[in-house]
């Protein structure tokens, strides 16, 4: 505005300067510019002594310059009058088209619409960032700071503006999200209440919560056991009635209430913890399982409930957790529990358990998953063990556990864990070993025999003792019975104090009975024994049954320490009564006759191997021994006895069956001796008819010997029985390395069957210690075949039923070690071993023995701990878990039926309706948004990149190799589906990727051994791509039929659902039956999915909408365009338009089209004739150089293009079709076929909700109908635009032909004439001023372009510099343009173009203006003004129209009869009277050339002129009279006083000029 204040005040000065020298020189100037031809004329009437007379000798001459000057005049006049008739025309034409130009818009309304947009844009995207004259009005675009503030932007723009969620309690139902309420659903505020509703009891515990039946005892209290139950069972109840589940969050296992309407419903159970992953490895490996072969689903959600390798995860955790507190806590309620059983009923209550229920039936109940065939009952079943036993399998050699170095624990305490780690069975007694291998810890499910044995060495240590004694007294017969003989004899001997016996004899007569008794002090070799008093009662019995069970009055009682007495006794039988007190002694009692019979010797040692010792250091478990009886037929015993101050604890008995011949070697052993020794003495008696001989004592320290036990079976094929076991006897002596005295025979039986004789036996082998005895069961089972084989010409199908190790030399408690066997440990214990000792282990409970992960020796003890090891081996985890997908489902279906008839549920929720989405007020969306995005395909940097240490610098970030390509765009499918995305907020552990993606349409991963495997899936598809094609029934879900199709299916759609130009875009669809926080969802889906990333070139945001108000369509396009250098630019496009406008044209409009159209057709043909006729005049180039003429051409053409740029809108608007709604977001239909949910249940997707995931997923059939009306909708905005430009054009082409068409006014066309007399001066300065601007635009391009945006390139910079000449506003450059090259260039810069271009170039702009307008101006200052000369016009026409009588005679007539003059002679007298008389009137006709033609003249001139005999021609002269002449006089002459006195005053001038 200063820049044009000072050129206005500049042109002021000049004007007043040029007026001041006007004065001076006006009549110089008039004199040399217009009067010269005056002058001329002047100088030659002087010559001719004429001055107010032509010069013409000749006067026809003369004549015929009169009419040609007068000629000249009339047509001028004429022209005028038709120039005015043009510009009117012209005039007339161009009201009708602007007038149409507004009939068929509606520019005020447009402009409400439209504004209404751009200050939502403005107040939503940031207008900063871009600077310049030409961006930084109220509609200026910005720049987004970062690709994140997009999705704010677009959410702010978009969803927070257009989409709205109902809200409950306006008193409006918006359906469908608002229905009839009931519970948590509907809105009964608005909608009112849903009564029909049945309330349902939810009863559901998981495997802690019901410990006391599924586990055997209530651990539901205890924190660890709780806090390890970790798989987080929840579950809830998806309705089909109203497509939701009931519960807003999912609900853990208890019991609950709630209302539900009658319909379908499924129980979904979920998983919502996972342990897998975070289980380590080692942690299966107690429990045989291989980690390799567990199973793992990757293709589940993870909340999926039943996946296999969770199951087993969460099994093992819950069972260490029970383990560590039942087994020790003593006294809990889970202390007795057998840790298999434990674990295998884990595994059979995976999930939740109970029922749901009205309070009239149970309409579900729910059982545990269960992983064995028989989930009521535990290990100890044998369906479970069959089933455990095919999913065994051998282990590999990574799982084997190696023996660590033994660690030098010398000195040091060793610590000891509790076993936390178990395997026990509740099983007991010794296991047949049909199926057993020792080494292997009793593999009782395989039939191999063939083991693995190595004897165990290690130190043996003291701990404590164990006293054991039992009392081992006789007497032949034995005491307290009836001997029912009539004479016989009783003996009986004691080393023992105090005992007392007694015998009823029955003699068979009836008495009486003689008696003889006698004591017997018994000698002793090698100890001194104590003698006690002997004392003896004897009475008659009354009867038989009274004597036996009371004690009778004695009839003779006898007492002392040596007794020999006689005695009878009344009746038939007695009773005797022996008691022995402080000592021992023996006794022999005879009746009948029969005396006691004489003892026999005592024996004496033969051999004894090893010595007898005391020394119980070097103490063995057992002695072979033999002795000698010297008295003929007599037999000898012995047995082991403490003795001390002449008592004994036991003595020999001869009895039948014990005795041992002479030169018997014997292998005496003592399992009640301490296992670190005890002093025992060996008493041995001679015998003969059951009489004792005196005693030998013999004393030794002995400790108890592990016994080896192995029981067998087979068939004697030839011989007898005793050569046979002697064979078999002398082969386990062989392979065992034991001696042959220490193998001894038990139990055998024979039993003949036809092929020979069967047999059982028992081998018990005696060993000197634990590890021997380990020893000797290794070695026997180990070479059992070769066994076999040695006997097998004896003995046929012998087989090892069962082996089993006693040792009484167990001491270790639980807890306690060293043990090096598993017989080092008590009872129930076994020796497990300690990580990183090698040498030794520790006692443990049976329940925690595993073969090689807690045994010691690699083995567990089947004779200590029935059924331990019998998970040995390892575990297939798919076998073992192979019946999870058969019996785990993830979903229970159950129905409800209260309100009507079953299968038919009722309506709740009603249908969809449209809803009224508005982005500003008035102005609703139309279909959708829609959010476009081109992908720009990535080439490599480096081959652009020369220098080579930049090139390695670039290559060493992947990014840094990649630059975008132009030319193309990516269509390729990427981005995430961020519902499988943990890090998301969208994240839902519930759904699976595979129910909605493809195989194909999910990334592959590849691990460190280049196995691939499916990842996430691809978020963002082109429009191309078809993302229905494998969902052949459109429920929303693909099943494993449908993805089977992946690779066989074409992923394009077909052609016909395919809108050109936009195939290998990728859109984002946001229809107007989203939420608000559905919207909020899906742009949190593209923001997580990386909808825009490195590769994105263009986004587009579409808006629609429509004003039932103003009938006005309005289609906003927002650009966001992400350049190389890291900007991201915003813009914008806003088109409106009236459809009916357009369409139905009103009567006036169309009336205006024809009127424009017939003008435009005229306008040509009159131009077009123009043409003709300058070119039948040889004028041609003429034409074609005035520029007027291309003026109107130009016209024409854009007049042209005016209407045929209409069609198109016309058509386009005529074609299109708005359809009430569109759909284009796919939401599937209603969920009901239950059984496509197999196993792993995922929720639907519904009628009027989107989809769980795949968000953007769209109807392909609506979506090509949206875009190809919004194409359409394009194609009118295009249209539009264009047919507007054209229009604009028209318009200012009609401003120029009006200029033209006013040319011919002196005063009307100052502009023109100005224009053209300085259109020369004009051409050079634009030369000028060309130069000067290009080079400062180049200049500040250079200096600015690279900060400054307005000088961003060359074109930008010659316009900035353009807009600072007429608009110097330095707060839109000067900071921007100081950083971009510093103060002093900018100073230099600025103040040298305006200098040059202001001061110097504008001036002189103007000056040659100024001084063409001067000149133009003095040049008309004598015309008459524009009303003047238009009433002129106008009154000439008037009159010459209307009946005058003679007294007017018009232009058009005065031009027609000068024009027929010319054609004829007349007389030269004629000619002079006729100009006589025109020079004698007031008024003179004043003609070029100077000649005057009075009244009298003009009559005698237009009588000449006149020639009534032509045919055609006018009217005689005598037809007008005088007032028609004086009325031409008044209308092209002048007074000749006044031609008088201008011609004597220019004669004066002329002079003085002369001079």
């Amino acid at each position: 505005m200063t820049m044009m204040m000072m050129m206005m005040m500049m042109m002021m000065m000049m004007m007043k300067k040029k007026k001041k020298k006007k004065k001076k020189k006006t009549d110089l100037q008039r004199i040399s510019h217009d009067r010269l031809d005056a002058i001329d004329e002047l100088i030659e009437d002087f010559e001719t002594k004429s001055l107010f007379r032509p010069s013409f000798a000749d006067p026809g001459q003369a004549r015929d310059a009169t009419i040609d000057a007068l000629l000249q005049m009339v047509d001028d006049k004429v022209n005028r009058a038709s120039s005015y008739l043009r510009l009117f025309g012209t005039l007339f034409f161009f009201t009708a088209f602007v007038w149409l130009l507004y009939r068929s818009r509606d520019i005020s309304t447009q402009y409400q619409v439209e504004r209404s947009f751009l200050n939502l844009l403005q107040s939503t995207l940031p207008s900063q960032g871009r600077g310049g004259y030409t961006n930084s009005d109220g509609g200026a675009a910005g720049v987004l700071q970062a690709s994140k503030d997009f999705y704010s932007l677009f959410s702010g723009l978009v969803v927070q503006t257009i989409f709205s969620d109902p809200i409950c309690g306006d008193g409006v139902c918006d359906s469908p999200d608002e229905f009839p309420g009931f519970g948590r659903f509907g809105c009964p505020q608005d909608c009112g209440a849903y009564i029909n509703t049945t309330t349902i009891q939810i009863n559901l515990k998981d495997v802690i919560g019901t410990s006391s039946e599924s586990i055997g005892g209530d651990v539901s209290s205890i924190p660890s056991i709780v806090e390890a139950n970790k798989a987080g069972f929840t579950y809830n109840i998806w309705s089909e009635s109203i497509q939701d589940f009931l519960f807003a969050k999912d609900q853990n296992a208890t019991s609950t209430t709630v209302e539900v309407p009658d319909g379908k419903y499924s129980l979904v159970k979920y998983q919502t913890k996972k342990n897998f992953e975070m289980l380590d490895r080692a942690e299966f490996q107690p429990y045989r399982v291989v980690p390799s072969t567990i199973p793992v689903d990757v293709t589940k959600n993870d909340y999926a409930f039943g996946i296999r390798s969770e199951v087993i995860a969460w099994s093992i955790i819950l069972t260490n957790a029970m383990v560590g507190y039942c087994l020790y806590t003593p006294g809990s309620a889970c202390s007795s529990l057998s840790i298999p059983d434990l674990w295998v009923r884990i595994l059979n209550s995976y999930g939740l358990s109970g029922t749901i229920s009205t309070t009239k039936t149970t309409l579900l109940q729910v059982p545990y998953c269960s992983t064995f065939p028989d989930a009521a009952s535990d290990s100890s079943s044998i369906a479970n063990l069959e089933f455990l036993a095919n999913a065994l399998i051998p282990c590999p050699a990574s799982q084997r556990r190696t023996m660590a170095k033994a660690a030098n624990a010398t000195g040091r305490d060793i610590p000891i864990r509790r076993p936390t780690r178990p395997w026990t069975s509740s099983a007991a007694g010794d296991v047949a070993m049909t199926d057993h291998n020792p080494r292997d810890g009793g593999k009782l499910w395989k039939q191999n025999l063939n083991g693995r044995g190595s004897s165990v060495r290690g130190a043996e240590v003291k701990q404590h003792s164990v006293e054991a004694s039992s009392e081992l007294r006789w007497s032949s017969p034995a005491r307290e019975q009836t001997i029912s003989k009539a004479s016989g004899h009783i003996f009986s001997s004691s080393l023992q104090s105090d005992y007392s016996q007694w015998w009823v004899i029955d003699s068979g007569g009836s008495g009486p009975i003689n008696i003889s008794i006698k004591t017997i002090l018994p000698a002793s070799l090698g100890y001194t024994v104590r003698y006690g008093v002997m004392q003896v009662v004897v009475c008659s019995c009354r009867s038989l049954e009274y004597c036996m069970l009371f004690p009778c009055v004695p009839e003779v009682s006898l007492s002392g320490i040596s007794i020999e007495q006689h005695v009878t006794v009344k009746g038939g039988s007695a009773r005797v009564e022996v008691i022995n007190s402080n000592g021992v002694g023996s006794i022999c009692i005879g009746w009948g006759g029969d005396d006691c019979p004489s003892r026999p010797l005592p024996p004496k040692w033969q051999l004894s191997t090893p010595e007898l010792s005391q020394d119980c250091s070097t103490a063995p478990t057992a002695h072979l021994i033999s002795l000698m009886t010297e008295t003929p037929g007599s037999t000898w015993s012995y047995t082991f006895a403490t003795c001390q101050d002449g008592f004994c604890s036991s003595e020999p008995i001869c009895e039948e069956g014990k005795m041992l011949q002479n030169g018997t070697r014997e292998l005496a052993y003592n399992l009640n001796a301490d296992r670190d020794g005890s002093k025992y003495y060996i008493v041995a008696i001679s015998c003969i008819h059951n009489v004792s001989s005196d005693y030998l004592f013999a004393s030794l320290c002995i400790r108890p010997p592990p016994i080896v036990s192995f029981s067998l079976t087979g068939v004697f094929l030839a011989g007898v029985a005793s050569a046979a076991f002697e064979l078999l006897h002398a082969a386990f002596s062989s392979f065992s390395g034991a001696p042959h005295e220490n193998i001894l025979v038990k139990e055998a039986t024979t039993e003949q069957v036809s092929n020979g004789q069967t047999f059982a036996v028992t081998f018990r082998i005696f060993s000197q210690s634990n590890i021997q005895a380990v020893s000797y069961a290794d070695d026997l089972v180990k070479h059992f075949t070769s066994i076999q084989t040695k006997v097998a010409e004896s003995i046929s199908n012998l087989q090892l039923l069962s082996y089993k190790i006693d040792s009484p030399l167990a001491y270790l408690t639980e807890g306690a070690y060293p043990c090096v066997t598993h017989y080092d440990c008590l009872e129930n214990l076994f020796c497990q071993q300690i990580p990183g000792y090698s040498d030794f282990g520790v006692c443990a409970r049976c329940n925690f023995c595993t073969d090689n992960s807690d045994a010691f020796n690699g083995a567990c003890p089947q004779d200590k701990c029935p059924g331990s090891g019998r998970f040995s081996g390892c575990t297939d985890a798919t076998k073992l878990l192979q019946l999870i997908n058969d019996k785990c489902s993830d979903n229970n279906p159950f129905e409800v039926w209260s309100y009507g008839p079953a299968g038919r549920p009722p309506q709740i929720i009603p249908s969809f309706q449209p809803k009224l989405r508005e982005i500003t007020k008035n102005n609703r969306m139309v279909g959708a948004v829609v959010v476009t995005q081109r992908r720009s395909p990535t080439t490599s940097c480096l081959q652009k990149i020369d220098r080579m240490d930049v090139r390695q610098y670039a290559a060493t970030v992947d990014s840094g190799k990649y630059c975008p390509a132009t030319g193309t765009y990516d269509s390729t499918p990427y981005g995430y589906d961020p519902n499988f995305m943990p890090f998301s907020n969208l994240y839902n552990p519930k759904l699976s990727p595979e129910v909605f993606y493809a195989p194909s349409e999910r990334y592959v991963l590849k691990d460190s051994n280049g196995k691939e495997s499916l990842s996430f899936p691809k978020g963002f598809y082109p429009h191309e791509y078809d993302q229905n094609r494998l969902d052949t029934n459109l429920d929303g879900m693909l099943s494993d039929g449908e993805r089977s199709a992946d690779s066989s299916t074409s992923v394009y759609k077909k052609r016909s659902e395919i809108v050109e130009g936009s195939r290998s875009t990728f859109k984002l669809f946001f229809d107007e039956r989203l939420t608000q926080k559905q919207a909020e969802k899906m742009v949190t889906f593209a923001q997580d999915g990386q909808f825009i990333d490195s590769q994105t070139s263009e986004v587009t945001v579409e808006i629609l909408t429509y004003s039932a108000v103003h009938g006005m369509f309005c289609y906003c396009q927002i650009f966001f365009t992400w350049d190389n250098g890291g900007n991201i630019d915003w813009n914008y496009m806003l088109d409106s338009f009236n459809v009916d406008l357009i369409l139905y044209p009103s009567p006036l409009t169309i009336f205006l089209m024809l009127f424009v159209i017939c003008a435009l057709c005229i306008n040509g043909y009159m131009e077009t004739m123009e043409i003709l006729g300058m070119a039948r005049r040889f004028l041609l180039k003429k034409y074609v150089l005035d520029p007027f003429n291309w003026i109107d051409w130009l016209h024409f053409i854009s007049m042209l293009g005016t209407i045929i740029t209409w069609i198109p809108v016309y058509q386009a608007m005529h074609q299109f079709h708005l359809s009430p709604n569109y759909p284009v977001l796919f939401y599937g239909p209603n969920f009901s076929n239950s059984s496509r949910r197999k196993t792993f249940f995922d929720p639907p997707i519904t009628a009027d909700k989107p989809a769980q995931a795949r968000y953007f997923r769209t109807v392909s059939s609506k979506e090509y109908e949206f875009l190809d009306f919004l194409s359409k909708i394009q194609s009118i905005a295009s249209a539009l635009r264009v047919n507007s430009v054209f229009a604009g054009v028209t318009v200012v082409m009609f401003i120029l032909r009006l200029l033209k068409s006013m040319d011919f006014q002196e005063r009307m066309g100052m502009v023109t004439r100005t224009i053209g007399r300085a259109a020369v001066d004009l051409f050079h300065f634009l030369i000028l001023f060309g130069i000067v601007l290009i080079g400062f635009a180049i200049v500040g391009n250079v200096m600015f372009g690279h900060l400054y945006e307005g000088m961003k390139d060359l074109s930008s910079s010659a316009e900035t510099l353009m807009i600072i000449l007429v608009s110097f506003d330095s707060t839109q450059f000067y900071s921007t343009m100081q950083h971009a090259a510093g103060s002093f260039a900018l100073q230099i810069f600025i103040w040298s173009y305006l200098f040059i271009a202001f001061f110097l170039l504008m001036n002189i702009f103007l000056a040659i203006l100024v001084d063409a307008y001067a000149a133009v101006k003095e040049e008309t200052q004598d015309a008459d003004s524009l009303l003047t000369e238009l009433f002129s016009v106008l009154l000439n026409e008037t009159r010459a129209r209307l009946p005058q009588s003679g007294r007017f005679i018009s232009d058009r007539k005065l031009r027609s009869l000068l024009l027929e003059g010319n054609k004829s002679s007349q007389s030269e007298t004629n000619v002079k009277q006729c100009i006589n008389q025109i020079m004698d009137s007031a008024k003179t006709l004043v003609v070029p050339g100077n000649a005057q033609i009075d009244m009298q003249g003009l009559k005698e001139l237009l009588k000449h002129c006149s020639n009534p005999a032509t045919d055609g021609g006018l009217r005689s002269l005598e037809e007008y009279n005088d007032e028609a002449l004086y009325d031409l006089l008044e209308r092209y002459g002048r007074s000749s006083v006044e031609i008088q006195e201008r011609r004597k005053e220019d004669v004066k001038q002329l002079s003085a000029w002369r001079a």
